[in-house]
């Protein structure tokens, strides 16, 4: 096997680099906080679009609704994540185009009818149904801990 196109064939097997990590998957590792990239520690929506912008804050706002809709982002998984990103850039491409046939422009439907078909799939995806959130205060949890005591006493009366 010659030299393709400039480049020389690698050798397989592990490198020097991937010695500590199992099977050599370094790249699998999470960087340490201060290593991650902008987008990925949630400094940066998009990459090389200002945080301030209409279209950034609205995907925040659309991928926040998403993901309180779904319990939080905190009980999300990374997949997750990256589904309700999609699912907010469709959802800003779909209004855009709701907002240019609205005032009268012609708009191609095929697109629109795409962008939906796409959102549809994606939001299904990751669930269409809103999930609860555990909201426990500290008033339920004195209660809680009331009713048992009273429970414990009156066993306590019935079998002393």
């Amino acid at each position: 096997m010659g030299n393709i196109g400039g480049m020389k064939p690698r050798k397989l097997g592990r490198s020097k680099r991937s010695k500590n990590k199992p099977n050599g998957r370094r790249w699998l590792a999470l960087p340490q906080k201060e290593f991650r990239t902008a987008i990925g520690n949630g400094s940066r929506v998009l990459d090389g679009i200002d945080g301030r912008s209409h279209i950034a804050r609205r995907h925040i706002e659309i991928s926040a609704s998403i993901a309180k809709d779904l319990g939080g982002a905190n009980l999300l998984s990374e997949a997750q994540l990256q589904l309700i990103r999609s699912a907010a850039g469709l959802v800003i491409l779909r209004e855009d185009l709701d907002a240019k046939a609205a005032d009268g422009e012609r708009i191609d439907v095929a697109t629109y009818c795409r962008i939906s078909n796409s959102l549809r799939r994606v939001l299904d995806t990751i669930g269409l149904e809103r999930r609860a959130q555990d909201i426990t205060t500290l008033g339920d949890i004195l209660r809680e801990g009331i009713r048992c005591h009273r429970v414990v006493d009156e066993a306590e009366v019935q079998h002393g």
